[in-house]
């Protein structure tokens, strides 16, 4: 199983980059043995206990497969679903498998993305100098911005690389052990996600951060308050001394001008709640919520569209929660906000000994992000698929509130590294 889980995220991050070859065959290759390992693996695991601890993600999927029929792409929508049912049926049986023989952890997984992701961020740093116009790509940013120009490394879009080096930054941190190894990695990773100049990653990170930080790592919260008060301190006295600040480069950067439109995706937003209005339950099909966009309502009554679906499953709402409204309709949200409240709750509640900080990062950068950006929405994207890992990996956790609790050198022991390193 191990060996299937590498394949899977060195295929589907690579099919993420923008020149990798043959692409599908990549995703249909790693998926195809998911499915296939997933549903061997599962099979003798298969009772009412495993759909009661699962069954938000099932009913999710359940959903997606009724609003098959009722999509313009049936066909299209159905493959959709079925790469999405790989990823979930391959992590259930792999993390079933781990929770009968006693080790349920989400290391092997962390490190696999840490060390693709790394190589990946490593060398879109290193084109900006040989190859600046592959490091950089045109980014349609809406109607009220146009055409910017913004960092994206390898990857074929700038929210990828924003949502893997987001990732990177943090599961580098908490899972790395040695230090000079964290320091370089986790430095790669922040210049990568602050060069993307998207906010919503940036946002992310920080709270995912001192989330993590505040549960797992108490001893670090006198030093997160005492650079807040610092930093309120220093506001205060260039205030009271009058001293101003050139800013002008800093807000350019930030892209602050596009804050009050959110970058156009008001517009967007609501344009998608009257497409919802028209299919409230069931939504348009998996990833094809932007057929109920009125531009594109229009062209699709067209005798003569020729519209691809691909295109139309590319074009996202560029916010998650929006995406799965017209995805999925009402039934599919309620299934799709339930999966990541209980699996936060199960992973805050059952995790006693602190173990797995970096399930904590995951789940709450990707559901951030996945405000201003659609970032869980896809069952070909690999950082929606890791985000369902990580919840399956969450929902799997019920049961362990009443683990015993460790004594002290127990628990130093097993601590996450970042926080080994601190004691030391």
């Amino acid at each position: 199983m191990r060996a299937v889980l590498l394949i899977f995220v060195v295929c589907l991050i690579g099919k993420d980059l923008a020149y990798a070859p043959f692409p599908y065959v990549l995703r249909g290759a790693a998926q195809g043995l998911c499915l296939l390992a997933g549903f061997i693996a599962i099979i003798p695991y298969l009772s009412a206990n495993v759909v009661a601890r699962y069954w938000p993600v099932l009913g999710y999927v359940a959903t997606l497969l009724i609003t098959v029929p009722f999509s313009r792409f049936p066909l299209f929508t159905l493959l959709q679903v079925a790469s999405l049912l790989s990823a979930i049926v391959f992590f259930i049986g792999y993390f079933e498998r781990q929770r009968l023989r006693g080790n349920l952890n989400l290391g092997p997984l962390a490190y696999a993305i840490v060390a693709v992701y790394g190589v990946a961020c490593l060398l879109g740093l290193i084109m900006i100098k040989l190859r600046p116009d592959v490091a950089y790509g045109a980014l349609n940013a809406g109607t009220w911005v146009g055409e910017e120009l913004r960092f994206r490394g390898l990857f074929s879009k700038s929210g990828m690389m924003g949502a893997a080096s987001g990732l990177l930054v943090g599961f580098a941190a908490i899972q790395l052990r040695r230090m000079p190894t964290k320091l370089i990695t986790v430095a790669i990773a922040a210049t990568c996600l602050l060069l993307t100049q998207s906010r919503s990653f940036w946002i992310a990170a920080i709270v995912a951060g001192f989330a993590t930080m505040w549960r797992y790592y108490p001893k670090l919260r006198s030093i997160a308050i005492a650079m807040l008060i610092g930093g309120a301190m220093m506001g205060a006295i260039f205030s009271e001394l009058g001293l101003r600040i050139d800013t002008a480069n800093a807000a350019k950067f930030a892209r602050l001008d596009t804050v009050a439109t959110f970058t156009g995706r008001t517009q967007l937003w609501n344009d998608a709640i009257n497409g919802l209005r028209q299919r409230p339950w069931f939504g348009y099909g998996f990833t094809l919520g932007s057929t109920g966009l009125a531009a594109n309502k229009r062209i699709l009554n067209d005798e003569d569209s020729q519209l691809d679906p691909t295109n139309l499953s590319r074009q996202t709402l560029h916010n998650g929660y929006v995406q799965c409204a017209l995805d999925a309709g009402l039934v599919g949200l309620f299934f799709y906000c339930a999966t990541m409240l209980i699996a936060l709750r199960r992973l805050i509640g059952c995790d006693r000994a602190r173990q797995f900080p970096v399930a904590l990062y995951g789940l709450i950068f990707l559901m951030v992000a996945n405000s201003g950006e659609s970032v869980i929405y896809s069952g070909s994207i690999f950082q929606s698929l890791c985000f369902w890992a990580i919840a399956i990996f969450s929902l799997g956790l019920v049961g362990r509130r009443r683990e015993a609790s460790k004594p002290k050198s127990a628990t130093q022991k097993h601590a996450p590294p970042l926080l080994r390193s601190s004691m030391a």
